[in-house]
């Protein structure tokens, strides 16, 4: 069976140093996402960005964008700019993570390994998705009225935090799997 992953052109002795390394840029990136992002939460935004990235209509957005005064609305602007970093670590490091585990499956589990690069690639489709609804974001913070910035953030923060949830959810009961039970490819 063919390994169409995202990552098949790169020799397979490297793909762990490279997991090591982009899971390390990962962490960093989202902590200090994190760290930028914690003042933007209140009543208005519970969630922080994340609460702007899913309000979907102009008036709920601006309800929070009001809510953090012009410090945050500078606070958000350079969060969705650090975000661009992250998603350029997040996608492909989880699309490296479905890779990594499909590739120790057994080979009779064909449809897992189907899915398996599948989510792959659609970790690069999130962080596609994510670069879409950040350039909405900030057109939508550099005072731009339309209607259409908050509903095209909210369109695509949808599909990507749900490819997301599922590519970590295959990436750990994978990684489960394989150090419970052995479950290597043979």
């Amino acid at each position: 069976m063919p390994r169409l992953h995202p990552f098949s052109w790169l020799p397979p002795e490297r793909l762990a140093a490279i997991w090591w390394t982009m899971f390390a840029v990962t962490v960093v990136t989202l902590a200090a996402l994190l760290q930028v992002g914690a003042p933007l939460r209140n009543d208005k935004a519970p969630r922080g960005v994340i609460s702007l990235q899913l309000a979907g209509d102009l008036s709920q957005a601006r309800e929070i964008v009001e809510s953090w005064g012009e410090e945050g609305r500078v606070r958000a602007g350079f969060n969705l700019g650090l975000d661009y970093l992250f998603l350029a670590t997040y996608g492909p490091f989880l699309a490296l993570s479905c890779a990594l585990v499909t590739l120790k499956m057994p080979r009779q589990t064909r449809r897992l390994v189907s899915v398996g690069f599948l989510l792959a690639w659609l970790q690069l489709l999130a962080a596609l998705l994510d670069a879409v609804e950040n350039y909405a974001l900030i057109r939508f913070l550099l005072g731009s009225e339309k209607s259409l910035w908050p509903a095209i953030a909210v369109t695509c923060a949808v599909p990507k935090f749900a490819l997301v949830s599922l590519g970590i959810l295959y990436s750990l009961v994978g990684f489960l799997l394989i150090q419970i039970r052995g479950f290597v490819r043979a």
